[in-house]
């Protein structure tokens, strides 16, 4: 597993603190400082706390990075963390990715929840399939999709549970909206990549998904290379490129408004691993990235998702 994450922006990255602090007051800047001793947030399960407020960021760009290490993670959050991560050993074959190679794949799972925002509660909602226009999705939209949902020991995680309303919470919203219940969408997916072989993680290209506001947490990576994700503007002009390296880097952004894609991953040797964490049936399998993704969208309302 590579050590940092990488962010490239379109300007020079600042050389000493001052240059820093110049750059984030003209607003160019979009890297988190390290942390400071206060702390705008504290998750209401006590898994994590966050020294950086991100809204400004949010508010003023349209998206936000982080990486894991401004996540403060509480022993209870270190336990959490530990045991959400298993839950991606138990995704399902997606059908719907059309690999070129039996050795890569996604498996994935997808739920939709009611998210109380002021009380900080999720509720699974009926299951229904996942559905794109064409428009949105080139390469799978206007296809029914059904896919296995997220499982308690998922959702009842209180570090996920606790990511769920942190991602809400970061997006710009007048008091009036946070009486109302949203509807969170959750996409957890494994991208695994054989050995000698490269994958795609978005087959669609540059997109949008069309939810009002996204947040998009690695959980895992082991034995590949690239991954690099680039977030356009609608005209796709590319505003930053930023790879996912350590579990809980993130990014937030406000989907619709902006666009992203990801470029290829591959297998960083040409045997499946021997790291003792992994198991038998993972070694032969090489490579894989898990990512958690987190949607809120409002129908018949200005913060409705666009299909």
């Amino acid at each position: 597993m590579l050590n940092s994450l990488n962010i490239e922006q379109d300007m020079a990255q600042p050389s000493n603190s001052k240059q820093l602090e110049q750059l984030e007051q003209s607003g160019k800047v979009i890297q988190v400082k390290p942390s400071t001793p206060n702390l705008p947030f504290t998750s209401r399960r006590g898994t994590f706390s966050i020294a950086t407020d991100l809204r400004p960021q949010v508010e003023q760009h349209k998206y936000a990075i982080a990486t894991a290490e401004n996540f403060h993670l509480s022993n209870t959050g270190k336990i959490a963390l530990e045991q959400l991560q298993k839950c991606w050993d138990s995704l399902e074959y997606d059908p719907f990715y059309g690999e070129k190679h039996p050795s890569c794949q996604r498996r994935r799972r997808y739920t939709e929840f009611d998210f109380n925002p002021k009380a900080g509660t999720l509720k699974p909602r009926q299951r229904v399939p996942y559905i794109q226009s064409k428009e949105m999705n080139s390469y799978a939209g206007g296809k029914v999709r059904h896919f296995g949902a997220l499982q308690t020991d998922t959702y009842e995680n209180p570090l996920f549970q606790d990511l769920v309303e942190y991602n809400f919470s970061l997006f710009p919203l007048e008091e009036l909206w946070l009486d109302r219940s949203w509807i969170c969408q959750v996409h957890i997916m494994r991208i695994v990549v054989g050995a000698g072989q490269t994958t795609a993680i978005t087959p669609e290209g540059i997109h949008s998904d069309g939810y009002p506001f996204a947040g998009l947490h690695l959980l895992d990576r082991v034995d590949v290379v690239g991954g690099e994700t680039t977030i356009y503007q609608l005209d796709e002009t590319p505003l930053a490129k930023i790879t996912f390296t350590q579990p809980l880097d993130s990014l937030w952004l406000e989907d619709r408004h902006l666009k992203h894609s990801v470029t290829d991953i591959a297998c960083s040797h040409e045997k499946g691993s021997e790291k003792e964490s992994r198991k038998e049936s993972e070694k032969e399998e090489a490579g894989y990235r898990d990512l958690l993704a987190i949607s809120f969208s409002l129908p018949d309302s200005i913060y409705s998702k666009k299909i």
